[in-house]
């Protein structure tokens, strides 16, 4: 992940914390409340970023930035490509 700009760490996160099928299904049946988390087949999703001593902590801390700003914060993250 740490060549991933911050767009891409989006989509990533967005694949994680996808809905499970089944849930999708229960939603648009309405059997399933929507924010009743416990019980979703999915409710959570995880992501894993190896962090060593000197390696790896400035992904995971890009990664916490991105998900702070779209989860927490409500705003898009932007990011510019240079060639």
């Amino acid at each position: 992940m740490r060549n991933l700009d911050y767009i891409s760490m989006a989509q990533t996160i967005g694949r994680i914390i996808r809905l499970h099928p089944d849930d999708s299904k229960r939603l648009s049946e309405g059997s399933l409340t929507p924010g009743k988390t416990e019980d979703y087949v999915k409710s959570y999703g995880f992501i894993h970023v190896p962090v060593y001593s000197n390696t790896g902590i400035a992904t995971a801390r890009r990664l916490q930035s991105v998900a702070e700003t779209i989860f927490v914060k409500g705003q898009p993250v932007i990011s510019t490509i240079q060639k």
